[in-house]
């Protein structure tokens, strides 16, 4: 029996994972650190806890974050790999049952330009080095470079980006998010959309089990530790922007069909049930109405081609 409370952040990468961690993590009875990546083709970070295979449990490092704090916290970030549901196979079983899964989501266009123009985060001025966190450390170490990495608006020529150079990606991010539905199946599973955080947030804190004060919760939203750069305008940077938008819409559709319709398969299970969730917390956002657990995450299965 875990003796600290659990969560993980689980979603695509550039879902705004980092900027709801550390927000949490601001929180006086919580402690977060790391980001965990399953199997990552890429040498890992500092910050990267890496799981190898089915057998890693996740649960084991959260226990070992915070000494003191009742309540701990990671992320998942998957990336846009072209892949398949195989691919993922015993990822399910690093998590154990008692870890509380937000399931952070946001609209495919948003993550490809976050990904492709703005890929550094920025830390506040008032943030410091903690010795124990080794996500601090890394990000504290980047962050005098986050400026050059950001390309701004404002260059004189626009880039022309070919429609079929997003289908895999595209594809990658909704089997991403697919995966992350696996998880529903379990006590507490909380689905949040990033335009809804901020609002939302505390919804979350709740969520996670933190007793925070509301004044507690507004000072962390008045002064996150991470920075928006509101300058950025990625999308004017790409001249065929309307016909990449449209592209990714019928991606967003698709996942909220499927989500909205494994919801509604989800209200006829008791607990007890196989596939049923026991007592406990399951909460679905107001853009994404729910999830369930999903079986076939085959591109077949979402009616497009392999």
């Amino acid at each position: 029996m875990a003796t600290k409370t659990r969560f993980l952040i689980v979603c695509n990468m550039k879902s705004g994972s980092t900027w709801l961690e550390l927000m949490l993590g601001s929180l006086g009875d919580v402690a977060v650190d790391y980001e965990f990546k399953w199997r990552p083709g890429y040498p890992p970070g500092p910050e990267h806890v890496v799981i190898p295979d089915r057998h890693f449990r996740c649960g084991e490092v959260l226990l070992g974050i915070g000494e003191g704090k009742p309540i701990v916290g990671s992320k998942l970030v998957l990336d846009y790999y072209e892949t398949t549901d195989t691919a993922y196979e015993g990822l399910e079983e690093t998590i154990e049952g008692d870890i509380r899964v937000i399931h952070v989501t946001r609209d495919y266009i948003d993550l490809y330009l976050s990904a492709t123009f703005h890929p550094g985060i920025k830390l506040a001025d008032t943030v410091t080095v903690d010795r124990g966190s080794a996500l601090l450390r890394s990000m504290l170490a980047k962050n005098p470079e986050v400026d050059r990495m950001n390309l701004v608006t404002g260059q004189e020529e626009q880039v022309h980006v070919l429609p079929e150079s997003l289908i895999p990606v595209m594809n990658a991010m909704l089997m991403n998010d697919l995966v992350a539905m696996r998880l529903a199946g379990r006590w507490h599973y909380l689905v949040v959309d990033y335009a809804e955080i901020r609002e939302r947030f505390g919804e979350i804190v709740r969520f996670i089990g933190s007793s925070a004060a509301p004044e507690e919760i507004t000072r962390v939203l008045e002064s996150p530790p991470t920075v928006k750069n509101s300058r950025l305008r990625p999308h004017e940077l790409i001249s065929n922007f309307g016909q990449l938008e449209r592209m990714s819409q019928q991606y967003d559709e698709k996942r909220r069909e499927l989500v909205a319709r494994l919801a509604a398969a989800r209200k006829n299970l008791r607990p007890g049930m196989p596939g049923s969730i026991a007592p406990g917390v399951v909460a679905f956002g107001s853009t994404t109405p729910g999830a369930v657990a999903l079986g076939s995450t085959a591109p077949e299965a979402l009616g497009g081609q392999s």
